[in-house]
């Protein structure tokens, strides 16, 4: 833009130039100053469009972007690792059998004092129940019969088995009791133990009726 006001300014003092020589002749013709100004500017012009028009088609640079360096691509993804990021449980084998898959008993009988049985005051008496080892494991003499709830009736809280009993071998569980001295109706229930201490199978029960009057 520079150029062309020079451009400009160079054909206009030019032109003013030019008047006084081209008045000096009485031949010439007259030459009208301002006509010879106007030419002058005409032709600045002219070349100031040239000049505008040659700047306009030069290609205009590329002007830089914001294209992202960084992108969002994840770099850890939520592909499992086979199975290794699985969830199945670890199985665990039992090293033995447990209380619950080894004792248990069927119960067969009273052999004394059946359920409804009456009974004096403070009378003293054998409490038998017959049973059979219907599980996989022999008790031994650390098996136990225990008290579990109702009247206790003076009888032992634990008492040990009298002797081994192997799978299918029956056994009588015998305890010594004493009936309440007040009358009434009254029930015990006692449970079979392991040598752990764990209670197994059905519970082995007393009922009896006290009536009449204490024994001297």
């Amino acid at each position: 833009m520079y150029r062309v006001k020079k451009i400009l300014w160079l054909l206009i003092a030019a032109a003013v130039i030019a008047l006084p020589a081209c008045g000096g002749g009485a031949a010439s013709p007259t030459v009208d100053p301002g006509a010879v100004y106007t030419a002058a500017v005409e032709t600045a012009y002219a070349q100031l469009t040239l000049t505008a028009a040659a700047v306009t088609d030069t290609p205009a640079q590329p002007v830089a972007t914001n294209t992202p360096l960084i992108t969002n691509t994840p770099l850890i993804t939520n592909t499992p690792l086979g199975s290794l990021a699985t969830n199945t449980p670890f199985s665990i084998t039992p090293i033995g059998p447990t209380s619950a898959t080894c004792n248990n008993f069927l119960f067969i009988g009273d052999i004394t004092v059946p359920d409804g049985t009456e009974m004096d005051p403070a009378e003293d008496f054998e409490k038998i129940w017959k049973i059979q080892n219907t599980g996989p494991c022999t008790w031994n003499t650390n098996y136990k019969v225990a008290a579990g709830w109702g009247d206790q009736m003076n009888g032992p809280y634990i008492q040990n088995i009298p002797n081994e009993v192997k799978p299918g071998e029956t056994l009588e569980v015998s305890i010594s009791l004493t009936a309440p001295v007040n009358t009434g109706s009254y029930f015990g229930a006692w449970r079979m133990q392991d040598d752990k201490g764990y209670n197994f199978g059905i519970a082995l029960t007393v009922s009896i009726i006290v009536s009449g009057t204490p024994t001297p």
